[in-house]
């Protein structure tokens, strides 16, 4: 079984992102699959979708994205995170066939070319150094909770963490 994740917090999206993600899940994966959604609000669909709670974990936005390492959370097997904003348009097997255990895979940034690092160079800005990232995690892969530390790590310091890197 693989275990498909979402976000969806306030106030960006929907439960018809969800509803959608999911749709393009089972049309261009093959592979059997469950769906678990990390929410700060009660949702309801008919669609086979599972939802938990963030609430107690008082992250903003797309910090609840780390939850997912969480131990409690963390289902073993192959674990797949998309955003809502993604589109899937063609099969996604390869995420589950290249899986690595102990390695997280992101999306490798392509669209940062040349003209685009020649921008940020430009910029004046007291974080710049967050800008030099080749990886974006709009879509992530890793087996089980071998990534448990990503969670700890960030609890253990919440505001030095999302104020410095937000």
């Amino acid at each position: 079984m693989i275990n498909v994740y979402c976000v969806l917090v306030k106030p960006k999206y929907s439960i018809e992102h969800v509803e959608n993600l999911y749709e393009q899940v089972r049309k261009h994966l093959t592979h059997e699959f469950k769906m678990t959604c990390l929410t700060d609000t009660a949702w309801k669909t008919n669609k086979p979708i599972e939802f938990i709670d963030v609430n107690s974990h008082e992250l903003d936005t797309w910090w609840n994205k780390i939850i997912l390492f969480n131990k409690n959370i963390c289902s073993q097997g192959i674990n797949i995170y998309f955003d809502l904003d993604i589109v899937i348009s063609k099969n996604i097997d390869f995420l589950v066939d290249s899986v690595t255990p102990g390695v997280l895979k992101v999306v490798d940034t392509v669209w940062k070319n040349d003209e685009w690092w020649r921008l940020v160079d430009k910029l004046d800005h007291k974080n710049k150094e967050k800008f030099f990232c080749n990886g974006n995690s709009s879509v992530m892969t890793w087996v089980g909770d071998s990534h448990h530390y990503l969670y700890k790590m960030l609890m253990d310091d919440v505001f030095k963490h999302t104020t410095e890197h937000y």
